[in-house]
């Protein structure tokens, strides 16, 4: 677990001490511990995107799949991602939570009817974090404005409006408005807890998996969906 001490990764590491799922390595921004003669199969990278580039390199010398969880990674940790699936298997994880995955399964539903309109709704993305939250707009809100672009292929979401207040954790809403009317597709986390069932899944998933780059959103259709009986 990198970002070990940080408010998602200590959240991950007490979880997995509750499911008898054994953690043998913790990095901070200070410290590496692990235990001697036992490499990770799996690195979970919950702490800030500019720590990613090192955590690569780590997973390329131990062999690891990767599951990159900082919401902030720039281009450098992309490429440093994107390279290391060559090797194993990655998987970028914006949002852990399930609602999240539920929230952008409902957007390209909406989207696959509402490009068939002969007026299609408008469309806007309002997110909160806490005073907390670095960057603006949150990863959550990007990808959702651009699961409903991609989606819908009716134009760019207007606006996408961020506010830093509140209490934990975060919010997300798809507003689709119509001439007289309004629907609203809203996400509101108010635990970390949300973030549990998504890192474990997709770790338990990355353990054995086919080499390669995947996105958590899609990782959840396979598993939710396609591969449910």
């Amino acid at each position: 677990m990198v970002g070990a001490s940080g408010r998602l990764g200590s959240r991950l590491v007490a979880a997995c001490a509750d499911r008898g799922v054994p953690v043998v390595l913790t990095a901070t921004r200070t410290t590496w511990e692990d235990v001697p003669g036992t490499p990770p199969t799996v690195v979970i990278d919950a702490s800030r995107g500019a720590v990613l580039p090192l955590t690569a390199a780590y997973c390329q010398r131990a062999g690891a799949a990767l599951i990159a969880c900082a919401s902030d990674l720039d281009s450098e940790g992309i490429d440093a991602a994107r390279a290391l699936s060559a090797q194993v298997p990655v998987v970028q994880a914006t949002n852990l939570s399930i609602g999240h995955w539920l929230q952008n399964r409902l957007t390209r539903s909406a989207a696959s009817i509402m490009r068939r309109l002969p007026d299609p709704p408008v469309a806007s993305v309002l997110e909160r974090h806490t005073a907390a939250k670095r960057d603006r707009p949150s990863a959550s809100a990007r990808a959702l404005a651009a699961t409903w672009e991609t989606a819908s292929g009716v134009g760019e979401v207007t606006e996408v409006v961020s506010y830093r207040a509140g209490l934990a954790v975060s919010e997300h809403t798809l507003d689709l408005t119509f001439p007289c009317e309004t629907v609203s597709l809203r996400h509101d986390v108010r635990d970390l807890g949300a973030a549990v069932f998504g890192a474990l899944a997709a770790a338990d998933w990355a353990h054995d998996a086919p080499v390669g780059f995947y996105l958590i959103n899609d990782l959840f259709d396979r598993l939710l969906v396609e591969e449910s009986p």
